[in-house]
């Protein structure tokens, strides 16, 4: 009888371990840029939540030219990854930047 009790307590020792595992979510960094040697304008501060495609950078610049329509480059990049069952996100950080 005992026997049995152990073998039925492993899957459900299994099936919480996963849970506990799986649901542990954060974001860390990925990439990081700097261009603080050239001449230009600070704008303001854009965050940009995307999935995991290869225009995720493409995607952030047009997120940041729809707050602020000057912007020619982003600088100080700092991009995030999460990952989770239903997929990836990646989180864009940066200062949007117009070159004097």
């Amino acid at each position: 009888m005992a026997n049995k009790k152990i073998w039925l307590g492993m899957p459900v020792m299994a099936l919480v371990f996963g849970l506990a595992v799986v649901g542990c979510k954060s974001f860390y960094p990925v990439m990081y840029s700097d261009n603080s040697t050239k001449d230009y304008i600070r704008l303001g501060e854009v965050t940009y939540i995307g999935s995991g495609t290869n225009q995720g950078l493409l995607d952030f610049l047009a997120a940041a030219r729809k707050k602020y329509p000057e912007t020619d480059h982003i600088i100080d990049i700092m991009v995030d990854y999460k990952t989770s069952r239903f997929g990836d996100t990646y989180m864009y950080r940066g200062t949007a930047i117009k070159y004097k």
